[in-house]
């Protein structure tokens, strides 16, 4: 679970939802609520909100975890700095500061701070990035490679 993006993901925004995000942000965790809809849903995180389409909510193992909190996870080579992917995922876009540029020969991981988040995003990202510390740059996550798992038991929410 080190690539995870959040400390606590709420799925469903109704009054249990909106409780455990309260309570969760009371003890200073980083909330994420998602809330599903008829063409997706979307995880809204400081000022940051992105796109969870239809198909990767219907993945869900069981609808009982709506308004429980769960943890959500991106692996870092599915997060993109590059102009044309953020174009094409426009609903899937970031705002980032760069805090880290780590040049490692045939890939470079950026070390990135966005708001609703107190620890840092990592980004595996190609070695001709223009990225580097202390820019602010635009990211995009490559919302079909989300991953959600249960916060007791850490088994993943996804069917295959």
């Amino acid at each position: 679970m080190d690539n995870k993006i959040y400390d606590v993901v709420i799925l469903g925004a109704g009054p249990a939802g909106l409780a455990a995000g309260l309570y969760a942000g009371r003890s200073r965790l980083s909330v994420l609520i998602l809330e599903k809809g008829i063409d997706g849903g979307y995880a809204v995180f400081g000022e940051n909100a992105i796109k969870i389409p239809k198909g990767k909510l219907q993945k869900f193992v069981s609808d009982s975890y709506i308004g429980k909190e769960v943890y959500m996870g991106i692996r870092p080579e599915n997060i993109h700095d590059e102009d044309v992917f953020i174009q094409a995922a426009p609903n899937a876009v970031v705002d980032c500061n760069v805090e880290v540029t780590e040049l490692m020969g045939s890939e470079t991981y950026l070390y990135l701070s966005t708001s609703g988040k107190e620890e840092n995003i990592i980004a595996r990202v190609n070695p001709r990035t223009t990225s580097r510390a202390g820019q602010k740059v635009q990211i995009a996550f490559d919302v079909n490679h989300l991953h959600f798992f249960d916060k007791e038991t850490e088994t993943t929410l996804l069917t295959r």
